[in-house]
């Protein structure tokens, strides 16, 4: 009972210590991991959505201490910021954190390296939308990566709300730029056969 409790309570704060001095990019990034982890071990407690409170708790903490930290809107070396991953990944909670930032807010429409900004990417919902797209990723040699992709769609598919619709509703409500046409227009180059 209260030594369980307590015990919890020290490894949440260890990770939470742990996690503090992370980037949102690291977060994100190591969110995928905990994430397939939590969703390849059927006798796990944990669940996704925990796994992404906390990264999302991570970066509000962040954003309430150092508003408009610079490492909420650096690049990557695809120019992408930690909107952009959050938003592609599906992490709706963690996008949500993220937004409360003004500096975030003000870079939303900004493109990465292939003219794509958060919005476009999360309508390609790319962790849905991957094997459909490329079909050809899924060679004998890349087979291991099927199974935990199956499992995340799956996951997500069934997650209510349906974690890719909030995540545009939310980027659309914080300003990002509809753009129904490029997004065709970059599925069509991404997709092609």
């Amino acid at each position: 009972g209260a030594a369980a409790f307590f015990l919890c309570l020290i490894i949440g704060l260890q990770h939470a210590h742990a996690q503090a001095g992370r980037t949102p990019r690291q977060l994100i990034d190591h969110l995928g991991v905990d994430v397939r982890k939590i969703l390849d071990d059927p006798k796990s407690t944990a669940t996704p959505e925990e796994a992404e409170r906390a990264v999302a708790d991570s970066i509000s903490a962040l954003i309430a201490g150092s508003p408009g930290h610079l490492s909420l809107t650096e690049l990557d070396s695809q120019g992408r910021t930690p909107l952009m991953l959050a938003t592609s990944a599906g992490y709706a909670a963690v996008v949500k954190a993220l937004l409360t930032d003004p500096s975030v807010r003000l870079a939303i429409n900004m493109p990465d390296r292939d003219g794509e900004t958060a919005w476009m990417l999360a309508n390609f919902a790319p962790t849905v939308t991957l094997v459909a797209c490329q079909p050809g990723a899924l060679t004998a040699e890349r087979y291991p990566l099927l199974p935990p992709y199956i499992r995340r769609l799956a996951h997500l598919l069934k997650s209510k709300p349906d974690p890719i619709t909030a995540i545009i509703r939310d980027l659309e409500a914080a300003g990002a730029e509809v753009q129904p046409e490029q997004v065709r227009r970059a599925w069509l180059e991404r997709c092609r056969t």
